[in-house]
């Protein structure tokens, strides 16, 4: 509603309107001390340990501008990875010139794809983190060790999670760094299911990383984004997944300060979100 005396629309500033001084505060709850004369808030206020991983989607599809561009506005956004997402079935003879093009603008890069090609393609150009590995393409696995990269292991498609074990078996004999994705599942699709698949990996690999696509609950989720962004941040901390995939980032002016852990954290598969 209006103020007192101001017609809507009207947009003269409250000090002019009112012969009494206004003065925009801050923005930051954090600032309001400072503002006021008094201490700053805690430099270390606000710190966290989870990787975001933001996805370009159908990366095939556009043009090597829009990609940067999308990009940067996602590492400016506070992104600690750009995943590059391509789409099955459709070619992308572009790939190795669009990460270089990434990593050569200080961009950490991973790849989201299980084609043997692409995943050997995107790191040969300096990719950092294969989203994702299971006993389909783990026949790559030994073109990865030895080299700074890590992968994503997930379970068998439509299998349990102790297919699993074998995959991670043949990466720790390459000494290949990974991060385990029981997969999360959209709300009224096993969601339940798959909360209970992550506490159970929990279990089995206590000293594992891990990743979570919260993405996979957000884009079909018809609620709103912060809320549903914030609920399984809060299911990953005590599971101690570092890595995630989210659907949004909020400007990095909003975002607190990190956290000195820089470890990659644990990714998703299939969509925007990450935690480690």
């Amino acid at each position: 509603a209006p103020l007192p005396g101001r017609c809507e629309g009207d947009t003269a500033p409250i000090a002019d309107r009112f012969a009494v001084p206004g003065e925009k505060g801050p923005k930051d709850l954090r600032e309001i001390p400072e503002y006021f004369g008094q201490a700053a808030a805690r430099e270390d206020y606000g710190a966290w340990d989870i990787e975001i991983i933001a996805e370009i989607n159908n990366a095939p599809r556009l043009t090597r501008e829009a990609i940067m561009r999308e990009a940067l506005r996602f590492r400016n956004s506070g992104a600690d990875y750009v995943d590059i997402g391509c789409t099955p079935g459709l070619a992308f003879p572009g790939l190795g010139a669009v990460v270089r093009e990434l990593v050569a603008a200080g961009i950490r890069v991973s790849i989201d794809t299980f084609d043997a090609h692409e995943i050997r393609t995107a790191v040969d150009a300096g990719a950092t983190l294969v989203l994702s590995i299971n006993s389909a393409n783990l026949d790559i696995a030994p073109e990865l060790a030895g080299r700074d990269v890590r992968v994503v292991a997930l379970p068998d498609f439509g299998a349990p999670i102790e297919t699993i074990t074998s995959t991670l078996e043949r990466l720790n004999e390459l000494k290949i760094p990974y991060l385990i994705d029981p997969i999360i599942e959209p709300i009224g699709f096993g969601f339940t299911a798959s909360l209970e698949r992550y506490a159970e990996a929990r279990r089995r690999w206590p000293d594992a990383e891990m990743m979570m696509g919260i993405g996979n609950i957000t884009e079909p989720t018809a609620a709103d984004s912060t809320g549903v962004n914030a609920l399984p941040i809060a299911i990953c901390q005590p599971l101690r997944v570092r890595a995630s995939l989210p659907t949004a980032l909020p400007p990095r002016a909003h975002r607190p300060g990190r956290a000195t852990d820089t470890r990659a954290r644990p990714l998703s598969h299939a969509t925007p979100t990450t935690v480690r």
